[in-house]
C-alpha cells in the first residue's frame, strides 16, 4: 500500500476501530477497561450487621507484557518555498502583446529590449508565437511566460554563464548540463535530487500523477536517485512534492511488542485479527501483527500510538488461562521426524530422566522449566488423570502396546501431565492443561524441524602401483599446490593400517571420474565400488557388496561314547565392500564425516588348526571436516602380493638336467593401494533433492530411457 493511501484510510477507519474497542455484549466484557483496572466491590454499609458480609476482593491475573515504542505520527516532510515569491503590493510594468509573431522577434523584444540580457537564437529556432497579458508582469514574471509560450512551440530557454539561449526542445538537455540553471528564475535544467527514506522507484511511482505534464522523472537506483529535467518552475515543483513524500516513515511508526502470560503468540495473533475484522478488513491497514515464535511474542505495527492502547485492553480479554485445571487429550502430528523420539526427548526435558522406554520407568521431579514467566504456584501439579500412571512417587510407562510409548509424571514449573507416541500414526497424544499444552507445542515446534539430508557420492578404486606410483599414489598429487593436502601417520590420525596413510581434499570441486581419469594415464584402476546414497543428517549410511562366509570357531565332541560326532559351532563373516559414513552438518555448512571402510576378502592360507579361511583385510576409520561439495581421498593402504608359477611339458619336464628345457617358471609381483573418495553434498530443501534426482538421472542412461518409455 503507497504512503497516500494508507494515510487517505486512517480517518474513516479510525471510528470503526474506537467503537470496537469500546463495545460490550451479554456474554463478553461489559467496559472496554483491562481486567487489573477493573473496580473492586464496595463492601457493605454496616460490617457489624450479622447479615452483612465485607466480599473477598476476587485476586486479579497479571496483564500480558506490553512494551510501546511510540511513533512521531508523521509521514509527510516539508516542501521548500517557491521560487519567484511575489511581494505584497508590487505591480508590473511590463506588457506582452504579441499576435503570429516570429520567435525571434519575440526573443528580441523580451531578452533584449524589455530585460536588457544577453541571449542567442540558435540557428535552426523558427515558428511564431503568440503572447498577450491582459495587466502588466513583473520583471519576474516575464522570463517565465516567455519560457511558457517558447515550450508550447517546440522550444526551450536555457540560461547558461549568464547568456539565454533559445534553441529547439530535443536540443535543450544536451546544453543545459546538470543543476545549470537551479538558482535561476527560468531556463530548462536537470536536477539531481537524492532520495533519503523512500527508494527512487517508488517516488517515481508516486511524482507519476502529480509531476507537470512537461516535466520528466529518471531514476538511478544504483545510487537511489532522481534526475528531474524540466524548466525552473517544472523542476521546483517536483523537488517540492519529492520533500513532501521523502519523509523518515519509520520514525512515524508506532510499536509494541507483546508478550502474553498465557496464550501461544501464534494463537493470540489469529484471534486478534478475528476482532479487527480478519485479513480482508481495513482494520488490517491500521494495526499490523506478527507473531515472534523465538520470543512468544506479537509485534504490531501502528500508523498511530492510539491504536496500540485500544489493542492492549483486547489483549487483555484474550490472555487469560484456559477454564480451571481441566485437563485435554491434545493430538499432534509429527512432520519430520518420529513420534517415539520426540516422546523420548520431552521425558528427559519435562520429567529429567533419562528418555523413555518399554522396560524403564520415568523418575518424576526435576529442575528444568520451558518459559520464565509461569506462576510458581503451577510448580507442583495436582491430581488428574496422569497421576494414576505415577507408583510410589515416580512415573511409570502407562497404556503401553507395540506401536506406543507413554511418558507422565510431574515435571518441574508445569505441573503433572502425560506424553504417548503413537508409532503407528506418528503422532503424540498429550494430556494436559491448555497452559501446559501452550508450552509443550512450543517445544515440539522447534523439535519437529524438517531434518538435512546429504548426498554421498562415494568410490573406492584399487589403484595398481607401477614404477611411476611405487611410493604411492599420494605423490601424484603433490605437485599440485591448489590442493589442500594433509600427510598423516598411524601414530597421529584416526586412519588405522601398517603403511602411513594420506588424506586429500580438493576444495575446488572436483569431480570424483575427473580424479579417476587423471589417475588412469598412468596405471591402471579398477572401482571397486561407487555408490551414491542419501542419508538423513546424524545417521548412518551402510553399504555392504559382498559375501558372508562361514568360519567355524569351535568343535566339541562328547567324551563318553567313541562314535559321538564332532559338534561345530559356525559364525558368517562380511567380506567385500563395507562402507559406513555418518555425516552430520554444522550451520555454517561444514560436513563432519565419520568413515569406517574396509574391503576383504578370503585368502588361501590357514593359520589355525580348524579348517577355517582366513581373511586378508583392509580398513580406514577416520573422521574428517568438508565443505559441501568439496571431494575428499583417504588413501595409504598398500597391498604387496607375490606369487611363483611353472608351466612345462608333461613327462619331458621331469628329466634331469635336460628338464628345465622343456618347463619355465615365472615370478609375479603386484602392489595395489585402496583409495576411499567421497564427496558430501549438502541437501536442505525440496529444490535441491529434485536436482540431485535428475543429475543422478542423467548419470544412467538406462533409468532415463525407461522413464521416457513410461511417458
Amino acid at each position: 500500500m503507497s504512503i497516500l493511501s494508507g494515510l487517505a484510510r486512517v480517518a474513516p477507519v479510525a471510528a470503526l476501530w474506537i467503537a470496537l474497542a469500546g463495545c460490550s455484549s451479554d456474554g463478553g466484557v461489559a467496559t472496554a477497561q483491562s481486567p487489573a483496572a477493573a473496580p473492586q466491590p464496595a463492601p457493605a454499609a454496616s460490617p457489624s450487621s450479622p447479615s452483612a458480609e465485607a466480599p473477598t476482593p476476587a485476586p486479579t491475573q497479571p496483564e500480558a507484557k506490553f512494551e510501546v515504542y511510540p511513533g512521531s505520527g508523521d509521514f509527510t516532510g516539508a516542501a521548500r518555498s517557491r521560487i519567484a515569491r511575489t511581494k505584497v503590493g508590487e505591480e508590473g510594468d511590463i506588457t506582452l502583446n504579441f499576435v503570429n509573431t516570429d520567435i525571434r522577434d519575440v526573443a528580441k523584444a523580451v531578452l533584449g529590449d524589455y530585460l536588457k540580457l544577453n541571449y542567442e537564437i540558435g540557428a535552426n529556432v523558427q515558428g511564431t508565437v503568440t503572447i498577450q497579458t491582459s495587466q502588466p508582469l513583473r520583471r519576474a514574471q516575464v522570463l517565465p511566460a516567455l519560457e511558457q509560450a517558447l515550450r508550447l512551440n517546440g522550444m526551450a530557454l536555457v540560461e547558461s554563464h549568464g547568456i539565454y539561449k533559445v534553441v529547439p526542445m530535443s536540443d535543450a538537455p544536451k546544453l543545459a548540463g546538470i543543476g545549470g540553471s537551479r538558482k535561476a528564475d527560468a531556463g530548462y535544467g536537470v536536477d539531481i535530487v537524492p532520495v533519503r527514506y523512500v527508494s527512487a522507484a517508488q517516488m517515481q511511482k508516486l511524482l507519476e500523477p502529480l509531476a507537470p505534464a512537461s516535466g520528466i522523472v529518471h531514476v538511478d537506483t544504483s545510487r537511489n536517485v532522481l534526475l528531474i529535467e524540466g524548466t525552473a518552475e517544472e523542476r521546483q515543483t517536483l523537488r517540492d512534492d519529492i520533500a513532501l513524500f521523502d519523509a523518515d516513515w519509520l520514525s512515524g511508526m508506532s510499536f509494541a511488542i507483546i508478550t502474553p502470560n498465557y496464550t501461544d503468540a501464534v494463537e493470540l495473533t489469529k484471534e486478534l485479527n478475528q476482532v479487527m475484522g480478519g485479513l480482508n478488513s481495513p482494520m488490517n491497514d491500521l494495526v499490523q501483527l506478527v507473531p515472534i515464535e523465538r520470543l512468544n511474542a506479537v509485534l504490531a505495527i501502528s500508523h498511530q500510538a492510539k491504536y496500540l492502547d485500544h489493542l492492549r485492553a483486547w489483549v487483555n480479554r484474550l490472555d487469560r488461562p484456559g477454564q480451571g485445571s481441566d485437563k485435554r487429550i491434545y493430538v499432534y502430528d509429527v512432520q519430520n521426524g518420529r513420534a517415539s523420539d520426540l516422546a523420548n526427548t520431552l521425558g528427559k526435558l519435562l520429567f529429567g530422566s533419562s528418555g523413555a522406554s518399554p522396560s524403564h520407568a520415568l523418575p518424576a521431579g526435576g529442575s528444568a522449566a520451558l518459559a520464565p514467566n509461569l506462576e510458581p504456584g503451577l510448580a507442583n501439579g495436582g491430581s488428574g488423570p496422569s497421576a494414576a500412571a505415577a507408583t510410589s512417587g515416580k512415573s511409570g510407562i502407562a497404556g503401553m502396546a507395540a506401536e506406543s510409548i507413554s511418558v507422565s509424571g510431574n515435571a518441574a514449573g508445569i505441573g503433572s501431565l502425560s506424553i504417548t507416541a503413537d508409532e503407528t500414526n506418528n503422532a503424540l497424544a498429550i494430556l494436559a492443561t491448555p497452559q501446559q499444552y501452550g508450552i509443550i507445542e512450543q517445544a515440539l515446534r522447534k523439535l519437529d524441524a524438517a531434518p538435512l539430508q546429504v548426498l554421498l557420492e562415494a568410490a573406492i578404486a584399487e589403484v595398481t602401483l607401477t614404477k611411476n606410483t611405487q611410493y604411492g599414489v599420494q605423490y601424484f598429487f603433490q605437485p599440485n599446490a591448489a590442493n589442500q593436502i594433509v600427510l598423516s601417520d598411524s601414530g597421529s590420525s584416526a586412519i588405522a593400517q601398517s603403511f602411513p596413510g594420506f588424506s586429500y581434499m580438493f576444495s575446488n570441486g572436483n569431480d570424483i571420474k575427473v580424479i579417476l581419469d587423471a589417475i588412469s594415464t598412468i596405471t591402471h584402476v579398477e572401482v571397486v565400488s561407487s555408490p551414491e546414497v542419501m542419508v538423513l543428517n546424524n545417521q548412518t549410511a551402510n553399504l555392504q557388496v559382498g559375501n558372508r562366509v562361514p568360519i567355524i570357531t569351535e568343535q566339541a565332541v562328547s567324551t563318553t561314547s567313541g562314535d559321538a560326532p564332532i559338534v561345530n559351532s559356525v559364525e558368517y563373516q562380511d567380506t567385500g565392500v563395507i562402507l559406513k559414513v555418518t555425516p552430520r552438518v554444522n550451520r555454517g555448512g561444514m560436513v563432519m564425516l565419520d568413515i569406517s571402510q574396509e574391503v576383504s576378502e578370503v585368502a588361501s592360507a590357514t593359520t589355525t588348526g580348524i579348517q577355517s579361511p582366513t581373511f586378508q583385510e583392509r580398513k580406514i576409520n577416520s573422521s574428517v571436516a568438508v565443505q559441501d561439495g568439496e571431494t575428499l581421498i583417504l588413501g595409504g593402504l598398500i597391498s604387496d602380493s607375490r606369487s611363483t608359477t611353472k608351466s612345462g611339458v608333461p613327462f619331458l619336464e621331469e628329466v634331469p638336467v635336460l628338464g628345465n628345457l622343456f618347463r619355465d617358471t615365472g615370478h609375479d609381483h603386484e602392489r595395489t593401494e585402496l583409495m576411499v573418495m567421497i564427496t558430501p553434498h549438502v541437501v536442505d530443501d525440496l529444490r535441491k533433492a529434485r536436482k540431485v534426482t535428475d543429475d543422478l538421472r542423467r548419470r544412467l542412461p538406462s533409468v532415463q530411457a525407461v522413464l521416457e518409455r513410461a511417458r
